[in-house]
C-alpha cells in the first residue's frame, strides 16, 4: 500500500493533476497518512509473539511504575524499537543526541530559519558550491601544484 501512494506522489512533468488538488490534496495526504500509520500499528498488534513480548511483564511493570489505578493496567502493545515515533524511536534518538554532545561539545545555538530559496544571492552561492564541487572531483589535490 505504501508503495501505491509514493507512485502517486511523485512528481511527474505532465500527471500531476493529484498535486495541483491544493486543500483537497492537502487532506488527502493526511488521510493516506494516517491509513499507513494505523496499518503499522495493526500490523505490530497481531505480531505481538514475534516481537516477544511475553517478555514484559505487564502487571508486575506497572506496579513497579508506581501506577495504582488499575484502569490503566490492560493488555499492553510492545511497539518494537524499529517503530518511527513509538517511545523506543524517541529514547534511542534522544540517547545517540546525547552522545554527540559527550563526544563534541554542548551545542552554542540552535538555530533555524526559513528563507525564499530563489533569491539571486543563494543561487549564486549555490553555484560556487557546485562548481567547486566539480573542480574537487576534476582537479584531486594530489595533482595540484603547491
Amino acid at each position: 500500500m505504501r508503495e501505491y501512494y509514493c507512485y502517486k506522489f511523485q512528481i511527474r512533468p505532465h500527471e500531476n493533476v493529484l498535486l495541483f488538488g491544493g486543500r483537497l490534496f492537502q487532506q488527502f495526504v493526511v488521510d493516506t497518512y494516517i491509513k499507513l500509520e494505523t496499518a503499522r500499528l495493526e500490523f505490530v498488534e497481531r505480531n505481538q509473539v514475534r516481537i516477544r513480548s511475553d517478555l514484559y511483564q505487564g502487571v508486575v511493570d506497572c506496579v513497579n511504575a508506581g501506577e495504582v489505578q488499575p484502569s490503566r493496567i490492560g493488555q499492553r502493545v510492545v511497539l518494537p524499537a524499529t517503530f518511527i515515533g513509538g517511545p523506543r524511536d524517541m529514547r534511542r534518538r534522544f540517547l545517540d543526541a546525547m552522545t554527540l554532545v559527550q563526544d563534541d561539545r554542548k551545542p552554542d545555538v540552535f538555530l533555524t530559519m526559513t528563507c525564499k530559496p530563489n533569491l539571486p544571492k543563494i543561487l549564486t552561492e549555490l553555484l560556487l558550491v557546485k562548481l567547486l564541487k566539480i573542480d574537487q572531483i576534476l582537479l584531486p589535490e594530489s595533482s595540484m601544484p603547491s
